[in-house]
């Protein structure tokens, strides 16, 4: 049997295997939100880095110099942390995500995430994207399981009872 029959072999067995079930809440397979939303999650963070980095802008024009540097750096970093944790602790989005229709819950239970989730994987994230920068490539892709960004309309679905109902 050569390669090509064994590649085609392959294929044919994952074509033909079942569907898996989803392994967390918000995964790609997941039947209780079926929107579809790849291209909304690539989009949603432009927007918030660039809202971050326009208040940047705005403190690094208002101070010049090595200050202007500093200040612009901090103003990110407290502007990130705040919109990415305490906004969606309260709304369950960033801006970003709220104009892609996108809210983010706990891929364990589906649940919205708790104060100490969002601060934990805000500061993964950082040291993930040092990394990743320092090593000069990028990310894997894996999707997160412990923070899923679903469409908003799913879990209004399921929560008013139109859908599954989370387990």
């Amino acid at each position: 049997m050569g390669i090509v029959s064994r590649g085609l072999r392959r294929v044919n067995d994952y074509l033909e295997s079942a569907p898996r079930e989803p392994r967390y809440h918000g995964d790609k397979n997941d039947p209780r939100y079926p929107s579809p939303r790849e291209w909304r999650v690539f989009f949603a963070p432009i927007i918030d880095i660039a809202s971050h980095a326009g208040l940047a802008a705005t403190v690094l024009v208002k101070v010049s110099g090595l200050a202007g540097i500093a200040l612009a750096i901090v103003a990110y970093v407290v502007l990130s942390f705040i919109h990415t944790v305490a906004v969606q602790r309260i709304t369950h989005t960033t801006l970003g995500k709220a104009i892609f229709g996108l809210v983010v819950i706990r891929g364990d239970d589906g649940n919205w995430p708790t104060t100490g989730r969002l601060i934990f994987w805000y500061f993964a994230r950082v040291l993930i994207t040092a990394l990743t920068l320092a090593d000069g490539f990028g990310g894997s892709g894996d999707p997160d399981p412990h923070l899923v960004t679903v469409r908003r309309r799913d879990v209004n679905a399921l929560r008013s009872g139109h859908g599954l109902a989370p387990a």
